[in-house]
């Protein structure tokens, strides 16, 4: 490459990158004054982005995919725990993401406390997660929570 094709791309890259974080601040402004079912699509939104699915493949609850899975876990956990949580119970929520039952909130807020526990690699995608979402992952004791970033 040339001198000006190196400076092209990186002008572009500069641009795309500048791109992405007014995207990200714009998506962070309309989830701290919205409400409930706003932030929901917004957490939906940012799971499925980061993963580079559709957000009707991230949470088809029909999959039995270990990545789709593990975005509707995360999803249940973002929406109950820590200071995303939402004002749903655990009921409409599972109705929210096409559940029959509360069980399956439950089953996915333990599994995803489990994975923190014990999964690095699980620990760091939900922290780059709720980065972009403008919160932070912090150890609460036993257990993982979330708070919004100071």
């Amino acid at each position: 490459m040339t001198e000006l094709e190196l400076q092209s791309v990186e002008i572009l890259v500069d641009q795309y990158r500048q791109q992405l974080i007014e995207d990200i601040e714009r998506r962070k402004r309309i989830c701290l004054t919205s409400n409930s079912k706003d932030k929901y699509e917004y957490y939906r939104t940012c799971i499925a982005d980061y993963f580079g699915m559709s957000k009707q493949r991230a949470f088809n609850i029909k999959s039995r995919e270990d990545a789709v899975m593990f975005c509707r876990h995360t999803l249940a956990w973002i929406c109950k725990i820590g200071e995303t949580s939402l004002p749903y119970n655990y009921q409409t929520l599972a109705s929210m993401m096409g559940y029959v039952s509360h069980a399956s909130i439950t089953y996915s807020i333990n599994e995803i406390q489990a994975r923190l526990m014990f999964t690095h690699s699980d620990r760091v995608v939900i922290r780059n997660i709720l980065e972009v979402m403008g919160y932070e992952l912090v150890k609460d004791g036993d257990n993982y929570t979330n708070k919004l970033k100071a």
